[in-house]
């Protein structure tokens, strides 16, 4: 018995069995450790992210009686949409890293073929795309000439040739026709003239 408790005694001291101190890490410290662990080898997370820049965080430390538990999220450097991946770290007190596993492997985001918002935005372009030819196409016809009528003269003497009217000459005469009805009969005016 005196022996068990002197063993016991030994055990809660800091220091190995050849009379060396120990250092014990904080657990602040694993996980700087961690993540410094991580950097050096990247080949750990295999071929799809062995050649890119990555970024490491971490996530939560928690300590036991042995061991640091230390988990680190990591995920290519700049715009990543999606699930960075998880791995965890097992770190005794003294710094050794006992353990590494890879919980969740970064995840980007897919987009869907036919979301609602893509659908509306090809919706809004496809209608610009038609205006943009209708718009086009009548542009590319020329401009009819106005249509000119042969109008004998008023004043009754044939010249042999007929005059020609311009807007403005139809506007009045339309104006004057509709001054000239009154009562339902017309002045001057044939219907021909209207």
């Amino acid at each position: 018995m005196a022996e068990d408790e002197g063993k016991k005694e030994e055990e809660n001291f800091d220091f190995t069995p050849e009379g060396e101190a120990v250092n014990y890490i904080s657990l602040d410290r694993a996980g700087l450790l961690a993540v410094e662990y991580a950097r050096g080898h990247v080949d750990f997370y295999g071929p799809d992210y062995a050649d890119q820049e990555l970024v490491w965080k971490v996530l939560s430390q928690d300590e036991n009686e042995d061991y640091y538990d230390i988990r680190v999220s990591y995920r290519p450097q700049g715009t990543f949409r999606g699930t960075p991946g998880v791995e965890q770290f097992g770190i005794d007190k003294t710094g050794n890293i006992r353990r590494r596993r890879r919980l969740r492997a970064p995840s980007r985001l897919r987009t869907r073929l036919f979301s609602p918002f893509a659908v509306i935005i090809s919706a809004i372009c496809g209608f610009g795309v038609v205006a943009f030819a209708f718009e086009g196409s009548a542009n590319s016809h020329p401009t009819p000439e106005p249509t000119r009528i042969a109008v004998p003269p008023r004043d009754g003497a044939q010249t042999g040739r007929a005059e020609q009217l311009t807007p403005f000459d139809i506007q009045k005469l339309i104006f004057n026709a509709i001054n000239d009805y009154k009562g339902g009969v017309l002045s001057h005016l044939t219907e021909a003239d209207i």
